[in-house]
Parts: structure tokens; sequence; C-alpha cells
């Protein structure tokens, strides 16, 4: 009935010591309590918590003889990306890098295909839809007219282009585009909408909340209590959740290294990487030893632990503007912002008294040094519960029966 398409990045969680994707998998599980369900990915065989139907990597390989050429409309409208975006960057997007996506995309969207020919799903489950491989599957799906649902990954805020401010959407919507979007709330659902002339337009957004920390907050799938998890526990543990940038100079505030630096040895610091940056690991480590001034900073000691698991064992958590800073609150973290990005993300929520933001050094370290009661947020930006998921699935059963 619903086929599940998933990447093996997001297989970052653990339960029952298998490899689990809290983007995919709670969605499954959901689903398939009354529905036939499938999960399907490209990688090497891997036993998983949900069981994985792989396809080989070579299958993403494009041969060599095919061609494509790109037409004069495509060709002007990259000329006018590489102009407006000249003033940033020297680095220009050349044609034949262009030509070799749309390719990719269109020579894997003809195995999918097939594929789904065989399967015949009601209706694909997907996660990042800017992926070449999942472009390939909404597009393969948009040809069998098979509705496509892309599952929420992050915050998708208001200055998230993938995913907000469409002020010229046409009716019908777009090929790579999903059919529908679940989101963790109505929040996220307001900015997918925001610019657009209607809500009817692909992709639709539908509120389901975040499964998989509904079911952490409700003790489904159990923390981590392993020694290294109770020694932190004993500690002051401040958290820096950190966003995806390539470049590692930006990766933390220098102000905040400062505060590091002039803090007690007894606090435990940690930094938790995106799970793009996990090949930079070595490269971090090693440009963060050159900012601090022996403080013990774990990286890689805490790279194999669910975000979840991490955040349970936290006081403080820091981040520019990672949507963690949304999970952290039921964890009762007390959430500060450190950069301006960030303040104007989560202005409302500064306002109300739920964040707190730290400019500099001084407010920072004011901060950390003072005890905090934070008030319960009244309208939070994540839902869990499980009555919102279950009307949702509803609702998408529904139209895609």
């Amino acid at each position: 009935d619903f086929l599940f398409w998933s990447r093996t990045i997001d297989h970052s969680d653990k339960v029952d010591g298998l490899p689990y994707s809290r983007h995919t998998d709670p969605y499954f599980e959901l689903f398939n309590e009354q529905f036939k369900c499938r999960k399907l990915e490209i990688g090497p065989k891997i036993k998983r918590k949900v069981k994985t139907t792989f396809f080989p990597n070579w299958i993403t390989m494009v041969p060599d003889h095919n061609e494509i050429r790109l037409d004069h409309i495509s060709k002007k409208t990259l000329n006018l990306i590489n102009n407006e975006f000249s003033e940033y960057s020297s680095k220009e997007i050349p044609c034949s890098f262009l030509s070799s996506k749309i390719l990719k995309i269109l020579n894997l969207s003809r195995i999918f295909k097939e594929v789904l020919k065989k399967i015949s799903p009601n209706a694909v489950f997907i996660v990042c839809y800017h992926d070449e491989n999942t472009f390939a599957v909404i597009l393969a799906c948009n040809e069998l007219n098979i509705p496509t649902i892309e599952v929420q990954h992050g915050q998708q805020g208001i200055y998230n282009s993938l995913y907000c401010q469409w002020t010229n959407m046409p009716k019908e919507g777009y090929s790579l585009l999903p059919n529908y979007c679940w989101m963790w709330g109505e929040k996220s659902k307001e900015n997918v909408l925001a610019g657009r002339n209607d809500n009817q337009t692909n992709p639709i957004p539908i509120v389901g909340g975040n499964r998989w920390l509904f079911k952490k907050i409700s003790q489904e799938v159990d923390l981590i209590e392993d020694s290294f998890i109770q020694r932190l526990k004993e500690c002051q543990v401040v958290t820096i959740a950190a966003q995806p940038f390539s470049n590692i100079d930006l990766l933390i505030p220098d102000f905040v290294y400062n505060v590091i630096n002039k803090f007690p040895l007894g606090i435990q610091w940690l930094v938790k990487l995106h799970p793009n940056q996990l090949n930079q690991t070595d490269e971090i480590i090693s440009f963060i030893k050159q900012k601090i001034d022996n403080r013990n900073i774990l990286v890689q000691e805490i790279s194999n632990y669910a975000l979840y698991d991490i955040l349970e064992v936290t006081n403080f958590l820091i981040t520019q503007w990672s949507s963690v800073i949304y999970e952290c609150q039921l964890f009762n973290n007390i959430p500060i912002v450190v950069s301006e990005t960030g303040k104007e993300l989560f202005s409302k929520k500064i306002e109300d008294g739920y964040f707190l933001y730290a400019k500099d050094e001084s407010s920072l370290t004011e901060i950390l040094e003072t005890e905090h009661n934070l008030p319960v947020d009244a309208e939070p930006y994540i839902k869990h519960d499980d009555r919102t998921a279950r009307i949702a699935m509803n609702r998408l059963v529904e139209f895609t029966n």
C-alpha cells in the first residue's frame, strides 16, 4: 500500500542495536500497523531495525554515451542565476554540471518507474526531495500518477528557499516536488504556505507531528544508559548544535570559543555535528583544538549517539539557528541562540522568553552563570502527540486512495 524511500545517511540512530532512520522508520511503523508497507534504499546491504530492500549503488551511474543539451530557456535561466550570485562568489555553475545532474535524475527515474509499476503503491514517502536520487523517485511517481509525501526533517524556516517563499507557483505544481508534506506543526505549515496564492497547489502541507520525538518522549524507545552517558549526567553539560557549514570557520562563533576558554574545567562541552559534516569530523576536531586552551570538548565521542540521548544529559543547548533548539525544549534544556540570523528566525520565541539570546561573550557568560526557570512553551513548534499523527495518516490515506 505504501512505499518508504530512505537514505543511508539518515540511519544515525539505533533501536535494539540496529540502524534506524528517525526520518522514515517511525512513520513506516505507524502505517505498517494497518497497511502493507515496504522500505527501499540505494546502498550496501546492512541489517536494519526496519526490514529494507536495497538497490546496488551502480544503478546511479550514468552510461558514458548518454548526453543531453540544455535548451535556450534553461541556459538563459542558468545565466540569470550565475549573474545574480556573482557578487557573492566568483564561481559559476557550468552547463555541463547541470546537464549531468539532470541526466542522472532522468536515468534513475526510468529504473524506478519499472520498479513502481511492479509494486503499484498507493503513495511513496520520501525525505529530502532535493536529493538527486529522491528527485528521480518523485519524477517516476509523477509520471505514474503515484502521490509522494515528504516527511519534514528540519526547521524549514522562512528563509529556506527549498520550502518557503514560493510566490509564483503554477497551478499544477512541479514534476520534481512532492504532492504532500508531513509537517511537524502549524508554524511549519504556515512557513510552507507563506507567499503562495492558495493551499491546494503541490506540495500540500499536512500537520502530523514528529513521530520519532513521540516515540522517545512516550518511552516507546529507551534512551541509552551506558557508562559514558552516566558520566555526562554527573556533569554540567553544554551542547553546541552545529550548522551544516562546509566552511568550518563559521561552525562556532569566536565569542563562544572565548567563553569556553574562560569557564571552569568541570564543565563538559559537546559539539553535535550535522550528519552532513561527519566526513569532516577529523578536520573539525583539529580546528577546534586550535581555538581552545586545554579544554575538553567532545566531538568524535558523541558522534555515535542519537541526538535525543545527548539532549537527555544536556543542561544548555547553544546553536546559531538549528531546529534542534525546538527539540531540546522537550528535554528541559536551556536553549541559547548565538547568531543574528537565529535571533531573527526565533524572534517570537526569544521575545516570549522560551529561548535566550546571547550576542557576545558577556551575555553568554551571564546566561551560563545564571539559574533559569523558563516558561513552558504554550505553542510548541513541534507536535509529537499520537492523535495528531493518526489524524494526518487518515487524511493521507483518504487523499491517496
